[in-house]
């Protein structure tokens, strides 16, 4: 009796992977379309939804590491550009060949000279290639539409490499005069580029959404498209 159960289920398994081979066979191309579709769909689709939510992200790069304080201080100050805007702010610490060397400099407490810790600044060094490979590869996903970059940053990766629309000096805008250095955390704050970008990829999923960042941008940046 259980032999003849086994027959029988091999037989069905074997009806059913004929038929399986047979569907393959007559519908193997448009079975891989339908496939690629649902890909497609699945990956843009959450996509369209993001661009559609009203969320901006806004990339700091720069000289600086913020603490979470100043994070939420800088975001607040964002938020003040668009109160209904949903600001998801990053920050990619870029530091220039000086800074690091400065950063580990120190005064020997027994002769008062200035000494420099080499292997920290090796340190610093490897971890600052890291941070800008790091910002390579965000650069060309265009995640982000609107930056605010410290002069080095900008002309070693974005003046004449990436596609800029808007270009302003930090320190010429409003939204500076209002709330000050402090609120941006360095002296030479001034000097900061803010930079409105656009995807490399062209009109993809995320590109639909430029527009209410770069209406975002304007606000922020007191200007017009225009101007």
């Amino acid at each position: 009796m259980e032999e003849k159960q086994n027959a029988h289920e091999v037989a069905e398994q074997s009806k059913f992977l004929r038929w399986l081979d047979n569907f393959w066979f007559h519908y193997k191309w448009q079975t891989i379309a339908v496939l690629l579709v649902v890909i497609l769909l699945a990956v843009t689709l959450p996509q369209c939804a993001r661009g559609e939510s009203g969320g901006v992200t806004v990339t700091f790069a720069g000289g600086y590491v913020m603490s979470n304080d100043e994070q939420t201080g800088l975001k607040n100050v964002l938020s003040a550009a668009d109160e209904n805007a949903r600001i998801t702010l990053s920050q990619y610490s870029i530091l220039t060949e000086e800074e690091i060397t400065a950063n580990n400099t120190y005064t020997d407490p027994e002769t008062g000279e200035k000494k420099l810790d080499t292997v920290g600044r090796n340190l610093d060094r490897g971890y600052n290639q890291d941070r800008i490979r790091t910002l390579q590869s965000y650069l060309m996903t265009g995640d982000c539409g609107i930056w605010i970059v410290s002069p080095y940053v900008y002309e070693n990766w974005f003046d004449g490499k990436i596609q800029i629309v808007e270009n302003r000096r930090l320190g010429d805008l409003p939204i500076f005069e209002e709330y000050g250095v402090t609120h941006f955390l360095t002296g030479n704050c001034g000097d900061y580029r803010v930079i409105l970008t656009r995807s490399v990829l062209g009109e993809t999923a995320k590109d639909k959404s430029f527009e209410a960042v770069r209406a975002f941008y304007e606000k922020l940046t007191g200007t017009t498209g225009g101007d």
